[in-house]
């Protein structure tokens, strides 16, 4: 599993600008397939770095790759929706996924026969690895899992009780009149 330390690295690396000279420069080379071999298979950039390379959207290098026949990296075939019932599914090469069982699987291992995997705070696209778990059917009913919403309900509550004072001792002190 990758950390938020990770991730944010990752983007950051992503989105740094070229230190190469060369590479500074390479918007005023014309997009062509030696380039993008070059970038793609041999340097092995992602779609999205060579797009900013060439100030294009990774949409128009994706359909350059296909027209020039270079193959795409299974990393660069993968896309999401949200279904009608808010979850989300998630395509990797030609094949469909519920994203929370993939994301489950991925992290934790097959699911067991006849389980779900369960949102634990209830939102449905929420994916994250600390916030899925597998469970039996029978577990899943919602009498198993009211006292975690209790739960849940008395610490929102107190957190809007805290947030009520605080801005009414903000307001009180920005609409102190003054003595």
């Amino acid at each position: 599993m990758i950390t938020k330390e990770e991730f944010e690295e990752l983007k950051r690396t992503i989105n740094e600008e070229p230190e190469e000279e060369e590479e500074r420069e390479l918007y005023k080379i014309e997009l062509n397939k030696e380039e993008l071999e070059k970038r793609y298979i041999r340097r092995g950039q992602t779609i999205k770095q060579i797009a900013k390379m060439y100030n294009h959207i990774p949409a128009y290098i994706k359909l350059k790759l296909e027209e020039y026949g270079i193959p795409l990296r299974s990393t660069d075939t993968i896309w999401w929706k949200e279904n009608k019932e808010g979850y989300i599914t998630i395509h990797i090469d030609g094949k469909s996924y519920a994203e929370h069982r993939y994301i489950y699987e991925q992290v934790y291992g097959p699911i067991p026969k006849g389980w779900l995997v369960h949102h634990l705070n209830g939102i449905k696209n929420d994916n994250w690895p600390e916030n899925v778990c597998a469970m039996s059917r029978t577990k899943h009913g919602i009498d198993q899992l009211f006292p975690a919403f209790e739960k849940r309900i008395v610490g929102l509550e107190k957190e809007v009780e805290q947030l009520n004072e605080l801005v009414q001792s903000y307001e009180d002190y920005i609409y102190k009149t003054p003595t």
